[in-house]
């Protein structure tokens, strides 16, 4: 019972995005002179001598003209990403990041976070309006590929309106997730993630999310006759403290927040319960859709 609690709890950290503050500058490995983004980052030691478009004015160990001799490691950030992102679909390596809020969860998710896979779908980018749409699957892997149960409906982080896009920058939500996992359901409100993509575009690093999840879908999971709070008292004994739920629903919802995740482009197939027609990238489902496949047999 406590793995699923768990899960759940870190299930609420679904995508991946920027740590807050300013996006870290460009660190000069791409061999393009003079493109730094401050007046002295060449590592020379002599400070503004970097601004010229041929080197860093001596004759050793950095000349910030060549692909990678400026003494540092970092990732250098191109802008714009120059590839096509949308139809892609991302893995979120979970334990990849650090959770940051619970404190002390960190240990408990990556022991637990081993077989939860969540995608997210690149589902259209608007770079003139400076607008992304991305929506999101909890997926099982099955003989090694993830597979969409399109039973069960995707997870829309433009719900409350296209989330902003400034190459390769990305930032989205909030919006309240239904998160459905062995035969429990609940809610994660808020969640609000952001992100860069990788030069490729084939990452997405730098990984971070907030959300709120409500933890009374757990009580039953403690005592079926439990009332209502059960998961409150439990989660008490990992020094977690609920708070106010938002909509007025009482104290019984846990902030979750993560950093530093990387994300990875996947492949995923799904079924069409109605048709059989075999899907090759993450397919956004609506409750409403489900419900008619539901009336139709086609959806336990």
């Amino acid at each position: 019972m406590l793995r699923v609690l768990l899960l759940l709890l870190t299930l609420g950290l679904l995508a991946a995005g920027c740590p807050k503050g300013a996006p870290p500058h460009d660190d000069d490995d791409s061999g393009t002179p003079a493109d730094d983004d401050s007046a002295d980052d060449d590592d020379s030691g002599t400070p503004a001598d970097d601004d010229d478009t041929t080197d860093d004015d001596d004759t050793t160990a950095d000349d910030d003209d060549t692909a990678d001799d400026d003494d540092t490691t970092g990732e250098d950030v191109v802008t714009p990403t120059g590839h096509a992102l949308e139809g892609r679909d991302y893995w979120r390596d979970l334990a990849s990041g650090t959770v940051t809020d619970p404190p002390g969860m960190d240990s408990l998710a990556s022991q637990y976070l081993t077989d939860v896979h969540v995608v997210y779908h690149v589902y259209a980018v608007d770079e003139a309006a400076g607008q992304i749409d991305i929506y999101a699957a909890m997926l099982e892997s099955i003989g090694g590929q993830l597979q969409q149960n399109l039973c069960n409906p995707t997870w829309d982080l433009a719900s409350a309106g296209p989330g902003t896009y400034n190459d390769p920058y990305f930032s989205i939500g909030p919006a309240d997730v239904e998160i459905a996992f062995e035969d429990t359901t609940g809610v994660a409100y808020g969640l609000t993630t952001s992100g860069r993509f990788s030069p490729s575009g084939e990452e997405i690093h730098a990984g971070q999310a907030w959300s709120q999840l409500d933890t009374r879908m757990l009580d039953e999971l403690i005592d079926p006759a439990a009332e209502e709070g059960a998961a409150c008292e439990l989660l008490a004994s990992l020094a977690i403290t609920c708070q106010a739920c938002p909509y007025g629903e009482g104290p019984f919802c846990v902030e979750m927040a993560a950093e530093g995740i990387t994300s990875y482009e996947t492949a995923v197939t799904g079924t069409d319960p109605q048709t059989g027609a075999l899907y090759t990238t993450l397919t956004r489902v609506t409750p409403s859709q489900v419900a008619a496949w539901e009336a139709g047999g086609h959806c336990p």
